[in-house]
Formats: structure tokens, C-alpha cells, sequence
């Protein structure tokens, strides 16, 4: 027993049982011996019967921790949500309204430079920026549906490995869909960059991020800081791949070349926004 904000006690586990009201099985799943589990001041850990911490991604589905995601709808354009502050907030999970007149989202290594502001007023399209990585986003109501999950640092979900973290809600958004009929590929291994993916989101594919026949629908990038981590996600609705080369700052010859490399780099699913993010809700809480 410590009693200054670290372990408060060690309990056995050998058959599934509620612990503090939220632990729904035991550390060593094959029950073929206890386990440990040790209550923290704001978190578990779990570990298995030889003292061997259980990671995340092998706990998660079977084991509830932590108090579940309610969505939290944001009423600001989206310049104010991207910049909105997240560091010290607990689980969370942000919803931003996504309104006329659209909005091309630049990443954090992004400059105004990268775009035509000229092509952007002519189609009526606004400019803003996340503190996220990645390539520029198209957002609008018909675009995409948009979500940001916030977790701190002492969440049974978080990973310290920046790459690795995108793997569990990767997994959750895949069976979301797979509710809905719609069959995807996850993408587990390195970041996949090409001619146009630090210009465009979708022209490059990450760790965790989903795929349908080769092509992006499920994009995802991060911020953290040492006690909090945000993942925004964006799920296609929509894919315009010439429009989003035709706000890039290029000459005529590499426009027409981005036009073709980013035509069929990603797809749009056939399914309304709140059915989508209904999906995902209950997969996130399951």
C-alpha cells in the first residue's frame, strides 16, 4: 500500500469478476493461473501471472478500465477547434461541426505557401490549420466525418510508442465499419509516403489507417505532450482528388500531373455521418 498517488493495493484475480466496479475479466485470460492487478491513482495496470505487464492492445476489448467516450459536440469553426487546448484533459471525445464553406486544413509542417489562395476564394473554400501532422484535408459536411479522440497519459489506452498508438482505435473504427457492411484493410506497418503525401492527407497511408481496395478512407494523425495524446480521425464521405490538387501553389504541368496521381488515391464511403459515427460510438464503448 502506498498512499501518495501511486499503488493504493494488489489484488489476485482467478475467474472473471467485477473489481472496483469496472474490471469484467481476469489478467490471465487463459485462466490457467491468477493473475495481478494493480489499482492505481488514476489508472489499472494489468498484468498476467508471471508479473509480465499486459500491453494495451492485447487487453483492450476484454478488459473495461476507464470511464467510457461521450461524445462532446464543438461549436467553432475549424481554425478555433484545431487549436483548441487538450493538454491535462482526461478521456475525451470531440465531435466539431463541420459547416459551409469548407475548409482546406493544412498540418503542422504546412504553410500558406502550399496552396493557391487564389483557387481557394475562387471556389469559396476557407483556410485553416492543425497542430497535427500530415498533409492538407478538405472539410465540409459532405466531406467527411471528423472525430478527435483525447487521452491522457495515465489511460489503459495510451502508448508511448507514437506509431503504435494509432493501432487500437485503427482496430475499433475497422469493426465500426464492419457493422455497417464495409470491409476495409488496416495498415500496420510503416508510414507509406508518396510524390503528394506531405501536400495531401489521403495521398500517403499511416499506422492504423484504413483502406478499401488499396484506396485511403480512414485517415488518422496525432499530437501529444508528455501527459496527453490527440488523435483526430477523419473518415471519407467523398473523395475529390483534382480539387485538392487544384488548391496547390503548382505550375500548370505538375497540377495536371498532381490531378492524375491523386484521382483514385482514396474513396468516400455511402453512408450518413450519424450512422458512421453511431458505428463507431458503440465500438469505442463495447
Amino acid at each position: 500500500f502506498l498512499n501518495d498517488g501511486h499503488v493504493v493495493a494488489v489484488f489476485p484475480v482467478v475467474e472473471p469478476r467485477w473489481i472496483f466496479g469496472r474490471l469484467e475479466c481476469p489478467a490471465d485470460e487463459r485462466r490457467e493461473s491468477a493473475g495481478l492487478v494493480l489499482k492505481l491513482a488514476e489508472s489499472f495496470e494489468v498484468f498476467d501471472a508471471f508479473f509480465q505487464r499486459l500491453h494495451v492492445t492485447e487487453h483492450h476489448g476484454r478488459c473495461r478500465f476507464a470511464a467510457e467516450f461521450v461524445p462532446d459536440a464543438m461549436d467553432e469553426r475549424p481554425g478555433e477547434f484545431h487549436h483548441r487546448p487538450f493538454d491535462g484533459q482526461g478521456r475525451s471525445l470531440w465531435l466539431p461541426t463541420l459547416s459551409r464553406p469548407r475548409t482546406l486544413v493544412l498540418g503542422s509542417s504546412q504553410s500558406k505557401q502550399d496552396v493557391d489562395e487564389a483557387r481557394l476564394e475562387a471556389n469559396g473554400i476557407e483556410l485553416a490549420t492543425r497542430r497535427t501532422g500530415g498533409g492538407a484535408v478538405l472539410v465540409g459536411p459532405d466531406d467527411l466525418v471528423w472525430f478527435d479522440v483525447v487521452l491522457p497519459s495515465t489511460d489503459p489506452l495510451w502508448d508511448s510508442d507514437v506509431s503504435r498508438s494509432f493501432d487500437w482505435l485503427g482496430e475499433a473504427v475497422q469493426r465500426a465499419l464492419s457493422t455497417l457492411g464495409i470491409d476495409t484493410e488496416r495498415h500496420s506497418g510503416s508510414l507509406v509516403s508518396t510524390e503528394w503525401s506531405r501536400q495531401v492527407c489521403f495521398a500517403g497511408l499511416g499506422p492504423g489507417e484504413l483502406t478499401i481496395d488499396g484506396k485511403k478512407v480512414v485517415g488518422m494523425s496525432q499530437r501529444r505532450t508528455r501527459t496527453t495524446s490527440r488523435i483526430q480521425v477523419a473518415i471519407l464521405l467523398q473523395w475529390d482528388g483534382a480539387l485538392h490538387a487544384d488548391l496547390l501553389r503548382l505550375d500548370d504541368g505538375a497540377r495536371e500531373q498532381a490531378i492524375a496521381a491523386l484521382r483514385n488515391v482514396a474513396i468516400g464511403l455511402d453512408h450518413s455521418p450519424s450512422e458512421i459515427m453511431q458505428a463507431v460510438l458503440s465500438e469505442l464503448n463495447a
